[in-house]
Order: structure tokens, then C-alpha cells, then sequence
């Protein structure tokens, strides 16, 4: 599979655990489009080791997701009990470059005239949060149940708010 270099744009804490990354193409222009629920593979330091990270996309316009993307966002939740790509991430500084494959989408949003339940818990919300936008672009109706531990470790809760509204439940 073909591979995109990528150029750390943007490193945003969200919280003790969970940092947002902003990724752009080292040669510029535009990136391979993606369907809510998508993901990009992370090669993970120089060893041909990867990680899966979705993408997030909270654009409610009704063209989402037609126009190529000039940039990725993923998060990725600090593991310090897991095998080091979560470490790997988390040391990650703007300007700093990476590879990563193209999207994939193993988790599509299914398609169908009710309304849409979605339920997440932890980081498991970043895939959930860019189907939570797209049903708010088509106009589909769209709920959402959100666990965590705390608020306050609960990645994504503002833009999740302001897209959902009265449609989100926190617990």
C-alpha cells in the first residue's frame, strides 16, 4: 500500500491523557477523502510498526466531505501499559514528521432512514464523533450517548456539545 508523509501542523492537549494532532502533507496540497468512521495507519518511529487512529471530521456543511482535505486530525490517548505507540504519539512535537497509509474505513457509517444511536466510551468516541457530524450534514437525525470516567478526561466533549446539543448524554 502506498504511503503519505505527514508533517505534525498542530499538537493540542485536551487533557492529561489525550493529545490532538493536526497532520499535513510534507508536499503539500491535497489528501485522499474519507468517510466518517475511517482511519489512517500510523507507521510508529522507523520500524515497520503501526497503529490505527481514526480520523476526526466535525465539519457540518452539507457538502462534508466532498472536497479533498488539506489536513488529518486524529487523537491519541496516552496507554502507558501498552506496547509503545501511544508513547510514541505523545512525544510527537509540531514540525515533527511521521508516515502514514491512506484511509481505510472498516467502521462505516451505516446507512438507513431512522435515526442514528450512537454509543461511545473513552477515546473509542473519535470515530463516533465525525458519524455524530456527518448525520448533522445530511440532516439525518442523530443521537448520542458518551461514557467516561470524568468530564474532564472525556476527549472531544466540546465540539461534541456544539454539534449535538440537547442530543448528547454525558455519563
Amino acid at each position: 500500500m502506498s504511503t503519505i508523509s505527514m508533517r505534525v501542523a498542530q499538537v493540542e492537549t485536551l487533557n492529561p491523557l489525550i493529545r490532538r494532532f493536526t497532520l499535513q502533507p510534507v508536499q503539500g496540497g491535497a489528501l485522499p477523502t474519507f468517510d466518517a468512521g475511517a482511519h489512517v495507519r500510523v507507521r510508529i518511529g522507523t520500524a515497520d510498526e503501526w497503529r490505527h487512529y481514526s480520523l476526526i471530521d466535525f465539519s457540518t456543511a452539507a457538502d462534508a466531505g466532498a472536497a479533498a482535505p488539506q489536513a488529518y486530525t486524529i487523537a491519541v490517548r496516552l496507554e502507558d501499559a501498552g506496547r509503545g505507540g501511544s508513547r510514541f504519539m505523545h512525544a510527537l512535537q509540531q514540525g515533527d514528521e511521521l508516515t502514514i497509509e491512506p484511509p481505510r474505513n472498516d467502521f462505516p457509517l451505516a446507512a438507513h432512514g431512522g435515526c442514528a444511536v450512537l454509543v461511545a466510551g473513552g477515546i473509542g468516541v473519535t470515530p463516533l464523533a465525525s458519524m455524530a457530524a456527518r448525520c448533522r450534514a445530511q440532516g439525518r437525525a442523530v443521537r448520542m450517548v458518551y461514557a467516561g470516567r470524568s468530564r474532564a478526561l472525556m476527549a472531544l466533549l466540546p465540539e461534541l456539545q456544539t454539534v449535538l446539543g440537547d442530543a448528547l448524554r454525558v455519563h
